[in-house]
C-alpha cells in the first residue's frame, strides 16, 4: 500500500490526493471552498443512487457527475433531500470539483435552478 493509500482522505498543498480502487478513482480530499469550485446548469438525463452517479445536460454539453457521500442536496419539498428524491428530467445545479477524470459533485440544488428557469 502507498503513502497516500494508507492516509485516506489527507491533503497535501491544496490539492484534492486521489488513488486507485479496483480500477476507479477516488476523490479523497479537497482544500477548495464552494467559491472556488465550479458550477454548472442543466437537466437531470441519468440517476444512480447506488453508485451515485448523475448525469446532467445543459444547452452546450453533458457531464457526469460522482455525487460525494457528503453532498448538500436540495429540491423543493426537501432542504435536506437524498440522491433518490431527485428525478430524471427535473432542473439542478451542480456545485462540483474537477479532477480529472472524476467531476466531485458537492451540492445538488433543484431549487436554484427553478428560479433560473423562471427568470429566463
Amino acid at each position: 500500500m502507498s503513502e497516500i493509500e494508507g492516509r485516506r482522505g489527507a491533503t497535501f498543498a491544496g490539492r484534492a490526493v486521489m488513488c486507485h480502487i479496483w480500477g476507479e478513482t477516488e476523490v479523497l480530499g479537497s482544500m477548495k471552498t464552494t467559491e472556488q469550485m465550479s458550477h454548472m446548469g442543466g437537466t437531470i438525463a441519468s440517476l444512480d443512487p447506488r453508485d451515485r452517479k448523475l448525469t446532467i445536460n445543459s444547452l452546450i454539453l453533458n457531464k457526469t457527475f460522482r455525487v460525494a457521500d457528503d453532498a448538500e442536496i436540495i429540491t423543493p419539498s426537501k432542504e435536506h433531500a437524498g440522491l433518490k428524491d431527485l428525478k430524471v428530467g427535473e432542473p439542478v445545479e451542480v456545485t462540483y470539483e474537477q479532477h480529472e477524470p472524476v467531476c466531485l459533485a458537492h451540492r445538488l440544488d433543484e431549487v436554484s435552478a427553478i428560479k433560473h428557469q423562471r427568470a429566463a
